[in-house]
């Protein structure tokens, strides 16, 4: 072993000084995957204790843990979804940022040694590419903004000499109507803009997913097929992708409604002027600048109150209607099982896709939760040990059937091996003591055996010191 790595993994020569030390990975200074490789070519698959209350999913907070126990020092890393943590505790442990940097360095120019069999554990493992799903950025964006448009208030203001002789308020109001009515022209705008083009992600979303293989292995075939005209592709479905129980009709009124709304878009991503389409008013002149209006409401309500001309809410729900009512119909071809795969994969904000078979799954857990290990004994200042505590108040030990038990120096030592092996994996339980050490070590059949997802574990209850 790398002499700087063996001072403190093996403690040789090591400082003194009784201290604990824990840390979050946050300046990126070791790679999770390769210190993952690293741990799992030299000591195994992983054997802290918090691997006892791992979920066979990604759906966990810690989703790996490695404890090494050396003669004087022991050291954990924590793969947490809020990054790499590590924790040193012992005689000599890491003092100061010198010390850590000094650790670290010591890790990495370990990791030489054991290349060969990092490289073996890499090859076990599968690549997915996480990639952003363009439709539920769309669909997020389009909500939020709708719901921001339904909350604004463009009722009109009304002047009444009655209720305000100076007429004050009625001038601030028509201050904040023609700010509410520009700000929802401008919903209204953005959101009828970007309605195709969320379903047209819509669209590029299915023929992803279920995309037949030869569009898969060929990516010039597929991107001249992503460039196609939207009605073609959509009338394509069941010919370039698999899952599908006919063809899309263009008769269907789904369809037609849907097909005008994406030829209507023009309009809005190109500016087009067309009086034809946007005229509001009449105006006459006379002496070319004296103005007249066949209605008398003042020129700022006329103004603005044509302002959301093509974009009223009304006009937005209108869109909505014909984009749901169009993905309905999609959705209505597909196969049960399909449909069922593309409903979970259409609210992913991140799926991913094997870089090898190019199969696509949801690999994240639907809730994000990140949080920091913090030592402590007692239920009171850490909660999850309420997890192990059984209902006569003692901690309850679980520990694979398989492994073996050895006391040293008054620690519980729990590992797969046999103690004269050698082999530093293990887990150390130091602060509490079994409860009738000597009967339930002693008695193989005295032990509480429980299965815990799949596996085999003894129970042994505790207390603490």
């Amino acid at each position: 072993m790398h002499a700087l790595a063996g001072r403190y993994l093996e403690k040789e020569n090591a400082p003194t000084g009784r201290v604990h030390n824990q840390w979050k990975n946050f300046t990126g200074e070791l790679s999770p995957l390769d210190i993952y490789k690293y741990l799992k070519a030299r000591f195994g698959e992983p054997n802290g204790v918090s691997m006892i209350m791992k979920n066979p999913t990604v759906d966990n907070l810690i989703h790996w843990h490695y404890t090494i126990d050396g003669d004087e020092l022991e050291i954990n890393f924590w793969g947490h979804s809020s990054g790499l943590e590590i924790s040193v505790w012992g005689n000599g442990s890491i003092n100061s940022a010198e010390d850590r940097t000094a650790f670290v360095a010591a890790i990495k120019a370990d990791f030489g040694k054991y290349g060969a069999e990092m490289g073996n554990v890499h090859k076990q493992l599968e690549k997915w590419k996480l990639f952003l799903n363009p439709f539920v950025r769309l669909h997020q964006s389009i909500h939020l903004m709708l719901e921001e448009l339904e909350s604004i208030d463009i009722t009109e203001p009304t002047f009444s000499k009655e209720v305000d002789p100076d007429n004050e308020s009625y001038f601030d109001d028509l201050r904040n109507w023609t700010k509410n009515v520009t700000k929802a022209a401008a919903l209204g705008t953005t959101i009828r803009m970007l309605f195709p083009v969320m379903a047209e992600a819509f669209v590029n979303l299915v023929i992803f997913i279920f995309r037949r293989s030869e569009l898969k292995d060929d990516g010039r075939l597929y991107d001249g097929l992503i460039r196609q005209a939207i009605d073609v592709r959509v009338k394509s479905l069941n010919m370039i992708c698999d899952g599908f129980n006919g063809p899309i009709s263009g008769d269907d009124e789904r369809f037609k409604d849907f097909h005008n709304l994406m030829n209507g878009r023009n309009d809005f991503l190109h500016g087009n002027v067309n009086p034809a389409k946007l005229e509001v008013e009449d105006l006459y002149f006379d002496q070319k600048n004296i103005p007249l209006y066949k209605s008398d409401n003042g020129v700022i309500k006329k103004m603005f109150g044509h302002h959301q001309k093509g974009v009223t809410l009304d006009e937005v729900r209108s869109d909505e209607r014909v984009i749901n009512g169009f993905m309905e119909m999609v959705l209505e071809k597909l196969e049960q099982e399909n449909f069922e795969e593309f409903i979970g994969l259409m609210g992913e904000r991140f799926p991913a896709i094997n870089e090898k078979t190019k199969k696509i799954e949801i690999k994240l857990p639907n809730n994000y939760v990140e949080g920091i290990a913090i030592p402590g004994k007692d239920v009171e200042v850490n909660p999850d040990f309420q997890r192990f505590v059984s209902a006569e108040g003692y901690i309850q030990l679980y520990y694979p059937a398989s492994w073996k038990y050895h006391p040293v120096e008054g620690r519980h030592i729990f590992s797969p091996y046999a103690a004269n092996e050698g082999k530093q994996i293990s887990v150390i339980i130091m602060p509490i003591e079994l409860v009738d050490m000597k009967d339930k070590i002693a008695g193989l059949e005295r032990r509480e055996k429980k299965t815990i997802q799949s596996s085999e574990w003894y129970i042994l209850p505790a207390k603490k010191r």
